[in-house]
């Protein structure tokens, strides 16, 4: 039962990880878009 329980949760703390690994990707990509757009009007 030890090892099921550690095998879950570390899906768990990998899963968590990895959507908030894509969110950061998501918003840097946003934050950079802006930035060109606002090069590309001045």
């Amino acid at each position: 039962m030890n090892i099921i329980v550690s095998i879950i949760g570390i899906l768990l703390i990998l899963a968590i990880a990895g959507v908030t690994y894509m969110l950061m990707i998501a918003e840097g990509e946003e934050q950079e878009n802006e930035l060109t757009s606002s090069k590309n009007r001045s």
